[in-house]
C-alpha cells in the first residue's frame, strides 16, 4: 500500500490501484496504467493524480475484471464453503456449473440457490437447468429452463440465458 502526502482534498476516490498491468478482458495486450474505484464501480483507467483513501501499488502485476468460468464443477462444495476462495485466488468471480449435469435434482434448484444465499456467497454463481417433460415433442434432446448454458462449448464460445430449446443436431440454442 502507497500513501504520500496526500490531502483531503485530492482524495477523490475510494481506491487508486497504481501502477498496474491493466487487462481489459477482451484479449487486448495490457497497459500500464492505474485504476480508480469510487462506490464499488470503475470510474477511471489511465494517468491518475488525484488519490484513494486506499492505494495500492501494483507495480509488475496485472490488473484485470473478474473472470467467468463457465465450465465450474464445484457447485455441491459451495454449500459447504461459500467463500470459493480458491476460484477468487485466480481471478475469477463468477462461475456457471451444470454443463456435467446440475449441483442438485432439477426440482431442488431453487432451494439450492437460497441455501447458498443464506449462507453467504463470495462470487457470482449460475447453474444450467435441464429438464425433458413428459409429452414433450421428440427431437427435442433437452430443454433449458431459466439458466445459463454454455452453447456446445467445442464449437461457439457464446452463452445465452433464460428458456431455449435444442434439438439433435443444431449447433444454436
Amino acid at each position: 500500500m502507497i500513501r504520500s502526502g496526500a490531502s483531503a482534498s485530492d482524495t477523490l476516490y475510494d481506491v487508486v490501484i497504481r501502477n498496474g498491468r491493466v487487462l481489459d478482458g477482451e484479449g487486448n495486450p495490457w497497459i500500464l496504467a492505474d485504476v480508480a474505484i469510487k462506490d464499488g464501480r470503475f470510474v477511471k483507467i489511465g494517468r491518475i493524480a488525484a488519490h484513494g483513501k486506499r492505494e495500492i501499488d501494483a507495480r509488475g502485476k496485472y490488473v484485470s475484471p473478474g473472470w467467468i468460468d463457465m465450465m465450474d464443477q464445484s457447485g455441491s462444495v459451495l454449500r459447504r464453503n461459500g467463500l470459493a476462495e480458491n476460484k477468487l485466488q485466480e481471478g475469477v468471480t463468477t462461475a456457471i456449473g451444470g454443463e456435467g449435469g446440475t449441483p442438485v435434482p432439477a426440482g431442488q434448484v431453487a432451494e439450492f440457490f437460497n441455501t447458498l444465499e443464506r449462507q453467504g456467497i463470495s462470487i457470482n454463481f449460475g447453474s444450467a437447468t435441464y429438464e425433458k417433460p413428459m409429452g414433450f415433442p421428440a427431437g427435442i434432446e433437452w430443454v433449458l429452463v431459466n439458466g445459463v448454458v454454455a452453447i456446445d462449448h467445442g464449437k461457439h464460445t457464446g452463452a445465452k440465458a433464460g428458456r431455449a430449446l435444442r434439438g439433435p443436431g443444431t449447433d444454436k440454442a
